[in-house]
């Protein structure tokens, strides 16, 4: 996912540097911290930002700064921890949505739990 985030970047001159990356579920296997991680270890320019977690959020906030947002059906994790995150995902799944029409969707991943991770490009100029 973060392979296909910075080659997708590097078409599109008007992202900066770093990039910004919101993670919507908080799934063991598919959360924040995770792709924090990865992108660190691979020393690449990406911050890693979510709408998930013990702390409240503005997913809104969150989703206007982002360049790129990565969504999953199914599970969203913890329901302790998801605050608006299923909301933000039915949007984001939603190609009718307002929310949806802000976004280009780059990529579909299918993830071991059988649900499908999306990858979306904030289009400000859409």
């Amino acid at each position: 996912i973060l392979a296909d985030l910075f080659q997708d970047a590097a078409q599109h001159p008007h992202i900066g540097k770093p990039i910004s990356f919101v993670v919507v579920p908080n799934c063991p296997f598919f959360e924040t911290q995770g792709f924090r991680f990865h992108a660190r270890a691979a020393h690449l320019p990406i911050q890693v930002a979510s709408v998930t977690g013990v702390i409240a959020r503005d997913a809104a906030s969150a989703l206007e700064a982002g360049d790129y947002v990565v969504t999953k059906t199914g599970d969203q994790g913890p329901a302790w921890s998801l605050q608006g995150a299923p909301a933000v995902t039915q949007a984001m799944h939603d190609p009718d949505s307002a929310l949806a029409r802000q976004y280009v969707q780059i990529g579909e991943y299918p993830l071991p739990d059988g649900s499908v991770g999306r990858l979306y490009r904030h289009d400000r100029a859409g």
